[in-house]
């Protein structure tokens, strides 16, 4: 790395260490660090929770069933329509509508 570039990372980086760009930087945090301060914040939820938070906001505006697989990160179509399916049937009962 150049010397002037060191000299000005320097001031940006605390505690810079001409290596950082060749090794990375900081590890990013551990999970422990975001549960610590999720359960502070939200001591009856889990962030597990957030998850399913996550697909039924997906599914209240029409995110269809292939997609939240993807999203979720699920092995199987079928994992996601087992997890999740029962969140579809508002959905369904709107789809059945147009033809009252």
């Amino acid at each position: 790395m150049p010397g002037a570039l060191k000299k000005e990372s320097a001031k940006v980086y605390h505690g810079f260490d001409e290596d950082y760009f060749v090794f990375g930087g900081p590890a990013p945090y551990h999970y422990s660090h975001y549960h610590k301060h999720f359960k502070r914040v939200f001591p009856d939820l889990r962030i597990h929770d957030l998850r399913h938070s996550f697909a039924a906001h997906h599914i209240n505006h029409g995110t269809d069933l292939y997609l939240l697989q993807q999203l979720m990160w699920h092995g199987t179509l079928k994992e996601t329509a087992d997890t999740y399916g029962h969140l579809y049937t508002e959905r369904k009962h709107t789809a059945m509508s147009v033809f009252d």
